[in-house]
C-alpha cells in the first residue's frame, strides 16, 4: 500500500497521517480528553510542546510517544512494566 501524501494547506482538517503537529484543542480531541487535562501533562512534561508564532502545538512524535509511554517522566505502566520484569 503506498504512503498517503502531503497536501497543501485545506480547508478542512487533514487525516492523523498527513499532520506533522497539532493545536492544543485538537490534541485533546484525538486523546478523548479535557485541554485542562492536556495542559497538566504538557506542565508535568510527560507531552512535548512546540511555539510557533505565538500558538502553541503538539508535534506528532511527542504524541506517539507519550502514547506508547516513552515520555521523559514514565507512566504507571512503565512502572508496572519494570517491576513484573523483576519477578
Amino acid at each position: 500500500m503506498p504512503k498517503p501524501m502531503i497536501v497543501p494547506r485545506r480547508r478542512t482538517p487533514s487525516p492523523p497521517s498527513e499532520r506533522l503537529a497539532y493545536s492544543i484543542s485538537e490534541t485533546a480531541k484525538l486523546l478523548g480528553c479535557s485541554e485542562r487535562s492536556l495542559r497538566s501533562w504538557m506542565k508535568a512534561g510527560k507531552i512535548h510542546t512546540r511555539k510557533i508564532g505565538g500558538r502553541v502545538f503538539v508535534p506528532l512524535s511527542s504524541l506517539e510517544a507519550f502514547l506508547a509511554g516513552s515520555h521523559s517522566t514514565g507512566t504507571d505502566s512503565t512502572r508496572i512494566t519494570e517491576t513484573s520484569g523483576s519477578e
